[in-house]
């Protein structure tokens, strides 16, 4: 069967009637016509007149009764007689599920083509920042692979998979976030971030829920609501959140300028062929290295009209190479 087509343009009562006249006339043909007196000569026609009329009666009402799924798809098919029974609550279903083959149906299964459901895993990422113990927040990306269980495909097609993506992410991020502030601190955790993986799939397979009036674990109470199999919880990344990183970064510029600041002062306070250099202050040995860095145009004595700018800028080309710092 095309999975483009869609019965509901032929309703029940009509399918159900033409394949029982069809069935009845091709009975006749093949079964009571015989019993009827011909002339020899004619019994090899009849009999093909026979076989070619249920041929063409089989032929146009077959597509009736069965049901092609292709591969890697499942199917829900509408059963407008409700003969199929839950198997927990024992009711009436109006919707069962077929699995990738060659099936038998009946006449009031009706087949629509948005019905047909992709059984290809799904993957699902998110980014979300949690606090440690000690106070950096942490930036940790995941991911999330399930599949849709071809048992409850009536369950899965009833819900958008942007509600599976929140449903999912909104407990893997509650618990990842109780995981990462076990940890003692910010590097721990990411030492450990394997570890927190493993941590977190076993609680999602194991922390108690309640579902449809009974308990079972969060896994299942996920997996039956949407449909689906949960598979893989991964963390694929874990860092400092980008502010934090940026607040780390600009201290270690700082204690490294402030130690190239030092160092410079020290180096212009030295006698120099007999003569010396007089003593400069911090905020002078800073501006000159911003100056030696291109960072800035004009020394502090340059700009202030000190005779010392000469000779110091003079002294850093020698004891220094331009960028060297």
């Amino acid at each position: 069967m095309n999975p483009k087509y869609d019965e509901t343009k032929i309703g029940v009562v009509e399918r159900v009637v033409f394949a029982c006249v069809c069935w009845a006339i091709s009975a006749y043909v093949v079964i009571l016509a015989p019993y009827f007196s011909v002339a020899v000569q004619w019994e090899t026609w009849l009999f093909v007149v026979r076989l070619g009329v249920w041929v063409a009666m089989v032929g146009a009402t077959l597509r009736y009764f069965l049901l092609q799924v292709p591969e890697v798809t499942g199917l829900v098919v509408l059963d407008l007689l409700k003969v199929v029974r839950d198997p927990i609550t024992r009711d009436r279903m109006a919707m069962k599920t077929f699995s990738p083959s060659l099936h038998i149906k009946f006449p009031w299964d009706v087949v629509r083509e948005k019905n047909f459901v992709s059984l290809e895993r799904v993957t699902q990422e998110f980014t979300e920042s949690y606090p440690s113990q000690e106070g950096p927040m942490l930036e940790v990306k995941c991911s999330y692979q399930y599949l849709p269980d071809v048992r409850r495909l009536q369950q899965y097609i009833a819900v958008d998979e942007k509600t599976i993506s929140s449903g999912f992410t909104d407990v893997n991020s509650s618990i990842l976030g109780e995981e990462i502030y076990r940890e003692h601190t910010a590097a721990e955790a990411r030492m450990h971030a394997k570890d927190i993986e493993r941590r977190v799939y076993t609680r999602i397979d194991g922390d108690p829920a309640v579902t449809a009036g009974r308990h079972a674990t969060m896994k299942e109470k996920l997996e039956e609501e949407f449909g689906i199999n949960f598979k893989i919880f991964t963390i694929k990344d874990m860092d400092f959140e980008k502010s934090y990183q940026e607040m780390r970064s600009a201290k270690a510029r700082m204690d490294r300028f402030g130690d190239i600041a030092k160092g410079l002062k020290t180096k212009l306070t030295t006698a120099e062929e007999g003569g010396a250099v007089d003593t400069i202050t911090n905020k002078d040995a800073a501006n000159l290295v911003l100056v030696d860095q291109g960072k800035a145009q004009k020394n502090i004595f340059e700009l202030e009209g000190s005779n010392l700018a000469g000779a110091i800028v003079g002294l850093l080309g020698k004891l220094l190479p331009k960028g060297g710092l």
